[in-house]
């Protein structure tokens, strides 16, 4: 090797750990705008082949102050033009516009109502991107006419490069190319090819490397930071034919976690309730390419990434919605509620009142993230115990604990089967109800329910304030739906059929907490917590207090003699299935134009008190640990439905000042109401709920501090 030729090598690698750099890129980052490119971060990635090239997975940029992300593994589309285009694999940021279906002179105005509605419908899209405008029609348009005042209507928003298709006709003015390019495609999209919104674009390969005519179009993400701590990951689907899915895991300047979120202009199923609705999915549903850790960091490092994605996530995705990320869960989804029983990964942060109240249960991340971000529209959990229904009542959304079997269980990790169910956290009353129609499969009924049940010891409020917001509620609930509000006494009745409080504490209680333990053992436990130890010479897991306690018994008793004596309990399981078949049939009762003959309100909340995240605060009178039936019913509240399989939503209705121990200020906290009605029918619930919205008892709720 020559002397020139190693000081020539020894530079470029010189260059290269440059390169590498934060401050190469910093210092490169100004003259972005002057190459009209946008430079991607390093790679957080392995690169992988496309075209023969080597390119990152994604590029992740900024434009206009917003944090952005494109995954570049595959185009969505690709388009030829006939003049040159610049620089290979240099991207540039584009918006796709529609042209009218007619063929009509486009103008100015309609130039202006097109990227104002883009503007006002979608937080992914700006102004910034309009720096490349595609113009797009199929093969059954009738040709087009852009006009001069509609060509100067995007220049003036900082159009400098537009693309036409061949079946539009220009009329401008001899110095409009001074102004701005113009590039004609080669060839019309394809049929069915349907191009809204913000891309990025660059160019791939064409007939002479210099002179490239073929452009790729690749999606855009808007990067949402997750400032309280909400979600796992991000994620975007590969659309690659596999159904599987990559996970992100970016970080913005101050460390949370970036969840990509996909423009709203996209087009998706035509009519459903779902069509784009961006999705956060609970850590216990599988999904094909990303791990399952269900809280738990050993778990989810032992199985690594799922091939399958769970029922009712792929029901979601065929319904149009997009799911954005996983959502924190307590270990094994056992319903922690506090930070101080969380493990492997901080409690999730609610946004409601002080900041540092609880999100309850199990599906807490769920429930926070929904009522914290107006970019998230719905949210994936599971209740065994009340996991969906607290969540929704401390946190001010709407919640729901659907018929037992109802939607599918499967790809989804158990906590107990005979409890299990799947849910989903809502802002919108519409919407709830909506997905609610559209996700079971089950009996429509023409009427709803003539009256109401309400047990007062199950729904009095600890507060003088939230007591006066609930009873208004129910007066105007009867007045408006003429449905006459009766009251009951549930524990005399549960009384009256032997099942007292010792007795409902010892067989039900106790049966169903054995249930749950037996079957987290023989569905994963045993496995995990063996193959654990084969692996690490001996060593356990680190478990939270709930899955020690519960694992450690059943190690001690012996794999096969729990199994042995679970399966012999005859006792416990006949009395739960009369306590179904009596709440179902006569209290509740049934009637064949309404499904269930009353509807059955109550509390499942905290009465206008806080729940505060740190169990230190929570003292008599001032906060409320969730799960205390404070109330010392015969029954706690939220296993009603657990036990008797019945539908359950919990609905807000207000808010109610509290004095906070951490913000020593008032505060308000969201009061909500619980909903019951007889197994199966949840189509006439969610009418119900709908039928709410419009006589303006309930309301969209907001995400934030306050609800209301």
């Amino acid at each position: 090797m020559t002397r020139l030729t190693f000081l020539f090598v020894l530079f470029l690698s010189s260059l290269l750990v440059f390169a590498e750099t934060s401050s190469f890129w910093t210092r490169i980052a100004p003259f972005q705008a002057l190459f009209q490119t946008i430079l991607p971060s390093k790679p957080a990635f392995p690169p992988v082949k496309h075209a023969g090239i080597i390119l990152p997975s994604e590029v992740f940029y900024e434009l206009g102050g917003v944090s952005y992300m494109t995954p570049t593994h595959l185009p969505i589309t690709t388009l030829t033009v006939q003049q040159r285009w610049e620089a290979r694999n240099v991207f540039s940021v584009l918006t796709a516009i529609p042209l009218p279906e007619k063929g009509k002179q486009v103008t100015d105005r309609q130039i202006s109502s097109i990227v104002d509605e883009f503007v006002a419908t979608d937080d992914v899209f700006a102004l910034p991107w309009l720096e490349t405008v595609l113009f797009t029609s199929t093969p059954t348009n009738t040709p087009s006419k852009l006009s001069q005042r509609a060509i100067d209507a995007l220049i003036s928003r900082g159009t400098r490069t537009l693309l036409v298709p061949p079946s539009v006709s220009l009329s401008i003015h001899n110095d409009t190319n001074s102004r701005l390019e113009i590039i004609r495609l080669a060839a019309p999209l394809p049929s069915g090819q349907h191009l809204r919104g913000p891309y990025l674009v660059r160019s791939s390969s064409s007939s002479s490397s210099y002179h490239p005519t073929v452009l790729d179009l690749y999606d855009v993400y808007r990067l949402y930071s997750d400032n309280y701590r909400t979600f796992i990951l991000g994620m975007y689907p590969l659309n690659d034919g596999s159904g599987r899915f990559a996970s992100v895991r970016q970080y913005d300047s101050r460390g949370y976690l970036q969840i990509p979120v996909p423009s709203r202009l996209r087009e998706y199923k035509d009519g459903s309730v779902m069509g784009g609705a961006r999705i956060g999915v609970k850590d216990n549903f599988h999904i094909a390419g990303l791990p399952t850790a269900a809280g738990n960091r050993a778990y989810g490092e032992m199985y690594g990434d799922r091939n399958e994605t769970a029922s009712t996530v792929r029901k979601v995705t065929d319904l149009g919605g997009v799911l954005v990320g996983k959502t924190k869960t307590s270990q094994f989804t056992t319903g922690a509620s506090t930070s101080d029983e969380t493990i492997d990964e901080q409690y999730p942060w609610s946004p409601r009142a002080d900041g540092y109240q609880s999100c309850g249960a199990s599906s807490s991340g769920s429930a926070c993230a929904v009522a914290a971000y107006d970019w998230l529209d719905f949210a994936l959990g599971s209740d065994t115990g009340g996991s969906m229904r607290v969540p929704g009542a401390l946190t001010g959304v709407y919640a729901n604990r659907p018929s037992f079997g109802s939607m599918s269980l499967d790809g989804i990790m158990p906590l107990s089967e005979p409890y299990d169910s799947v849910g989903f956290f809502a802002r919108s009353p519409k919407l709830f109800a909506e997905y609610n129609d559209s996700s079971t499969q089950l009996e429509r009924f023409p009427e709803l329910p003539h009256k109401i049940i309400v047990d007062p010891s199950w729904i009095i409020q600890e507060t003088n304030e939230a007591q006066a917001l609930i009873g208004g509620f129910l007066t105007a609930l009867s007045s408006q739906l003429d449905m006459p509000v009766f009251n009951i006494d549930l524990d005399s009745l549960l009384s009256a059929k032997g099942w007292d409080a010792s007795f409902v504490e010892t067989v039900m209680l106790d049966g169903m907490f054995k249930t749950i333990t037996y079957h987290t053992w023989k569905s994963f436990g045993h496995e995990f917590l063996t193959r654990y130890r084969v692996e690490n010479e001996g060593r356990w897991p680190m478990y939270d207090t709930q899955n020690n306690r519960w694992w450690t018994w059943a190690e001690e008793k012996g794999y096969q003699k729990e199994i042995e004596e679970f399966e012999s309990r005859e006792t416990e399981d006949a009395v739960v299935s009369q306590l179904a078949s009596w709440v179902n049939d006569q209290l509740l009762g049934s009637n064949e134009k309404t499904c269930s003959d009353s509807i059955f309100i109550y509390d499942i909340g905290t009465g206008g008190l806080p729940s505060y995240r740190s169990k230190a605060l929570n003292v008599p009178g001032q906060g409320i640990p969730t799960y205390s039936n404070h109330r010392n019913n015969t029954l706690t509240s939220s296993y009603l439905c657990p036990l008797a399989q019945c539908v359950d939503y919990t609905i807000p209705i207000g808010q109610v000042p509290y004095l906070s121990a951490v913000s020593k200020r008032i505060e308000m906290m969201p009061v909500t109401v619980s909903l019951v009605a007889r197994k199966g029918c949840d189509f006439m619930l969610a009418d119900f709920v709908e039928q709410l919205a419009e006589k303006k008892l309930i309301a969209e709720v907001k995400s934030g501090r306050e609800a209301f």
